[in-house]
């Protein structure tokens, strides 16, 4: 698999010192920003941060992104299993939401929430 597959879908960080990654998806991109030891990264602050909206797919800050935590594998195709649901701002997710019993605006994070039991749900199997 090649990150370059899943164009809809990718994502990338950036760090200080200008090294950069790339992730076919975004639940690949919070486990490295949780874990980053755990794959290598430099000593060295992540200081930007991009991911595909979900909708309209251009890149859009990582940062000021809202992310809905989709649950449920058996209404995703992702590539690397289950991912996240991308959105530029507040204003993507209600109609995401609002298709599914299951998922309210609890269900809606930003990057700087993130935990390790949010990151587990998305890529468990690569987390110490």
């Amino acid at each position: 698999m090649a990150v370059t597959d899943y164009s809809d879908r990718n994502a990338q960080i950036a760090h200080e010192n200008g090294d950069e990654m790339m992730f076919c998806s975004p639940g690949c991109l919070f486990a490295y920003y949780g874990v980053p030891d755990q794959f290598g990264a430099p000593e060295s602050d992540i200081v930007g941060a991009w991911v595909t909206d979900f909708e309209t797919k251009p890149l859009v800050d990582g940062f000021d992104a809202v992310y809905v935590l989709e649950y449920d594998e058996h209404r995703t195709d992702d590539p690397m299993g289950l991912n996240p649901r991308v959105y530029a701002d507040t204003d993507g997710t209600p109609k995401y939401i609002e298709q599914y019993d299951d998922l309210d605006e609890d269900y809606t994070v930003t990057l700087s929430e993130l935990g390790e039991n949010i990151e587990r749900i998305y890529r468990g199997d690569r987390l110490p």
